[in-house]
């Protein structure tokens, strides 16, 4: 056997044995290579979910807790923090409340949560008689969110909060104000009425029947509403020694379907008695003395005569339209004999 036979014959296991190995290498690299693909690290964890409206205001405390520190308003973390705070609220936590309310307000200026929460802690400053912290919120409200629904009623607010302390003026700029940016509006009636009866209450008949009619062309207001509205620009006519303008709303009103029977009994006495009374006001506008301000002093020599009547004697609306009118305040019944 020569030399390279007998070499080939030695090496040729081995040769067979590498020729396996590299086979065996070839099947199960896709293998390996697919092991090496998969990171060392461990996998991220899965993003927060991002709830529904609804579903934040059915989860409890805790959990409203979390998504509130999470700071984020694409986890709706504002409401979190206003279902929150309406939690501690009912169960009479009023610092955790107030704070939750004011963090809505600091952190997020420019979401329509804040005014809402504005309105929130002014309810809760009344409540807890904090009057300068009441009428601070309020104001903020007023400069901050002028053109939100929320500021009317802060408004309102503010000029009852005025009328109490006897800040005549200031009550009467509040109602100005707020009508003025919220013309013509159907949320703006309760206030109008309030503004036209106090006008009517302290004497100033001008400025009331203005308002009056300002309540008359706003097409959302009702039948018993508008009924309300011309009997109160009736007595305003009447005070004003303007008999003939007050007998025609009467009879409007009279000729109106619909309307409570309560509301046709004092417009058809109003017109009975408005036929009877003198041709000439027994006090002359004149002879009234006007006050400081948009409104004026009561005549007392008008009172003694008992033509006008007692605040105590609003027009209500009944039936259905109760619910409609509640808030629209007084309208003050016709001028007595």
């Amino acid at each position: 056997m020569s030399k390279c036979k007998r070499v080939f014959f030695i090496y040729k296991p081995l040769l067979t044995a590498a020729v396996a190995v590299f086979a065996l290498s070839l099947a199960f690299a896709p293998l390996c290579m697919a092991q090496n693909d998969q990171p060392d690290a461990t996998p991220e964890s899965a993003p927060p979910k991002i709830y529904t409206e609804q579903e934040i205001s059915a989860l409890g405390i805790d959990k409203l807790k979390d998504i509130a520190a999470a700071d984020s308003i694409e986890q709706k973390s504002p409401l979190a923090l206003y279902c929150l705070a309406q939690k501690y609220k009912n169960s009479g936590e009023s610092k955790n409340c107030e704070e939750s309310f004011k963090k809505i307000i600091s952190a997020y200026p420019a979401h329509y949560l804040s005014p809402k929460a504005c309105l929130e802690l002014a309810a809760l400053y009344s409540n807890e008689k904090r009057a300068s912290e009441e009428i601070e919120i309020l104001n903020f409200l007023s400069t901050n969110y002028s053109g939100y629904s929320e500021n009317l009623t802060g408004l309102y607010k503010l000029a009852l909060i005025m009328k109490k302390l006897k800040n005549i003026d200031e009550m009467y700029k509040k109602f100005e104000e707020a009508e003025k940016i919220f013309a013509g509006k159907a949320e703006l009636i309760p206030l109008l009425f309030t503004s036209a009866n106090e006008y009517l209450r302290n004497y100033n008949m001008k400025k009331a029947v203005e308002k009056f009619e300002n309540l008359l062309k706003i097409k959302e207001l009702t039948i018993a509403q508008r009924a309300q509205a011309l009997l109160g620009k009736a007595a305003a006519h009447e005070y004003d020694a303007e008999p003939e303008k007050a007998m025609m709303i009467y009879e409007e009103i009279l000729k109106t379907r619909d309307l409570d029977k309560s509301i046709l009994a004092m417009a058809d006495k109003s017109k009975i008695n408005l036929s009877k009374a003198p041709k000439t006001p027994l006090v002359k506008a004149e002879e009234l003395v006007p006050a400081k301000g948009a409104g004026a002093n009561p005549a007392s020599e008008a009172q003694k005569s008992g033509r006008v009547s007692d605040t105590e004697n609003p027009v209500k609306p009944s039936g259905a339209e109760t619910e409609k009118a509640q808030g629209t305040a007084e309208v003050k019944a016709r001028i007595k004999d």
